[in-house]
């Protein structure tokens, strides 16, 4: 009884502890056992420890939503291989007129995706279905107007129509290839477009240029359809004289190559890129990119160019 007392409790006539006196008790060995909470949630730990998870709950899942924001505007950055706009180097890095461009762009807006490489047809489907993509290097036209966003023109290119040397073979006109055997192409480029709506349909599609000329070496084609410096450059890049083996037979038209962005992406974005490339043109950098690039085709794969109206030309200054 006396050490009741000086807990300042009470008890009853049979000796047991009264209910009061019973709570009073375990009270206070909860407060032993959680010497740092607070008066008012040691008599409620239980409400106290729902809390606590519901707000970690609500924190975890929020910080889920934003990262899963962050990822979904997060920019998928894709090119092919189409020397000389973009193609990998002897030691294997990604470079090209229009690697250039993009790098430059990504510095100015702040953006550090890397860019992957996909064969053409790849790429096209990628950049058709998907939001937050931007895609290079790719032609404008007419049925792919309203399918992108142009971003900037990087080049204007010239197609031709190109057999094996000494060939003899006489094209006057686009329709006069109609007759060959078969005309080498890229599968899903725009190339193959233009000639498909012609009403062609002896083509041949690959996945890439240096299949077209080992087939037009092999004489699997008859001819190749493709831009003029794509070619040469390939060509060299694989160790053969274009001169010795090939020649032109026919200029079917000219083409502009662009920068794209897929629709469904953030505006905000689109335009932020379009500025960037705007400012680059007229801040002299454009320029200064592609002075080294005209410098470079010449020296190193005897392709004459020339900078005009905010693009290269990749044919020779009339």
């Amino acid at each position: 009884m006396t050490a009741l007392k000086r807990e300042g409790l009470s008890s009853t006539s049979t000796g047991l502890l009264t209910t009061k006196t019973h709570c009073q008790l375990c009270n206070k060995k909860r407060r032993e056992a959680h010497p740092f909470f607070p008066p008012s949630i040691r008599r409620e730990e239980g409400k106290y420890i729902r809390i606590i998870f519901m707000k970690t709950v609500t924190v975890s899942l929020l910080m889920l939503i934003l990262l899963q924001g962050l990822q979904a505007e997060s920019l998928k950055i894709i090119t092919s291989h189409e020397a000389p706009l973009n193609y990998l180097n002897e030691e294997g890095v990604l470079t090209g007129i229009t690697v250039d461009v993009v790098h430059e762009i990504q510095k100015r807006v702040g953006d550090s995706s890397p860019i992957k490489i996909y064969p053409w047809a790849r790429l096209y489907s990628y950049v058709e279905h998907e939001p937050n993509v931007v895609a290079f290097t790719m032609a404008r036209t007419e049925e792919r107007e309203d399918k992108f966003h142009w971003i900037t023109l990087i080049n204007r290119n010239e197609w031709v129509l190109i057999a094996p040397k000494g060939s003899k073979m006489t094209i006057s006109n686009i329709e006069d290839a109609k007759n060959v055997h078969a005309i080498g192409i890229t599968r899903g480029s725009a190339m193959e477009q233009v000639l498909l709506n012609l009403g062609f349909q002896n083509l041949e599609p690959v996945t890439n240029d240096e299949q077209n000329i080992k087939k037009l070496m092999a004489d699997r084609v008859s001819l190749l359809f493709h831009s003029s410096s794509g070619i040469i450059k390939t060509c060299w890049d694989l160790g053969i004289d274009f001169d010795n083996e090939f020649e032109i037979v026919h200029s079917v038209q000219k083409s502009r190559a662009y920068i794209v962005m897929s629709k469904g992406t953030e505006m905000s974005t689109v335009e932020q890129w379009q500025q960037a490339a705007l400012q680059m043109k007229n801040d002299g950098t454009f320029d200064r990119l592609m002075k080294k690039w005209v410098e470079s085709l010449l020296k190193e794969d005897g392709i004459e160019s020339h900078i005009e109206d905010g693009g290269l030309n990749l044919w020779k200054e009339e």
